[in-house]
């Protein structure tokens, strides 16, 4: 399990902690095992080649982290910013990626992380306008800013993503599950939304398949 001492020097800061960490030799195995960070400010934090399985880093920011070789197998990293942070060798399988921001994220074909999360990184950093994503699996992916106009998402599975301010115009939504899917200030014009499951969805400032603005 995570040293308290090494908790208490993270706490003290990320300049301190990678001072420190810089100096270590190459063999020492750094423990960080439910190691309890939810909430850090861990930007640029040096948690290469740390063990981190199952630490919680539930809504951490870990923006330009340096998490490449890190082991987080079983992390909770639910709500984490992760924007621009490096996942090279990274290991995230059964990581819980729940809302995570990876927009920018350094991810190559070392980074060990389900297909569904690879996916969703894909796409945030890529785009999917006109992409053919019938049927798939999106549920809790940070899509925000996604341009998803004429994408075919007919019978997706949508539920709790967050799409606020992205471009969906004249997206096929037909049958998709947007159950408690964030649209806010999402751009829907056109639009197809037949028999698509609406439950505790949320439009504010969206604009709607009629072209008229939810509030």
């Amino acid at each position: 399990m995570a040293d308290s001492q090494l908790l208490a020097l993270i706490k003290k800061g990320v300049p301190q902690w990678n001072a420190w960490k810089a100096i270590q030799p190459k063999s020492l195995k750094i423990d960080l095992r439910g190691a309890e960070l939810r909430m850090a400010l861990l930007k640029g934090v040096d948690f290469s080649e740390v063990d981190l399985r199952s630490a919680d880093l539930s809504y951490t920011n870990l923006t330009q982290a340096y998490l490449d070789s890190a082991d987080l197998e079983g992390a909770y990293l639910r709500e984490a910013n992760l924007r621009s942070a490096d996942l090279r060798r990274t290991n995230l399988m059964e990581a819980d990626l729940r809302g995570v921001n990876l927009r920018e994220a350094i991810l190559d074909n070392t980074t060990r992380i389900e297909p569904k999360w690879r996916l969703i990184w894909e796409i945030l950093n890529q785009g999917a306008s006109g992409r053919d994503l019938m049927g798939i699996d999106l549920s809790y992916g940070n899509l925000s800013f996604v341009d998803f106009s004429y994408g075919q998402l007919t019978y997706a599975n949508l539920s709790y993503a967050n799409f606020r301010d992205a471009d969906l115009q004249y997206a096929i939504l037909v049958g998709a599950d947007l159950r408690y899917c964030q649209f806010s200030g999402a751009n829907l014009r056109g639009a197809q939304l037949d028999g698509a499951v609406v439950e505790g969805t949320i439009f504010n400032g969206a604009i709607l398949p009629d072209g008229s603005l939810y509030s």
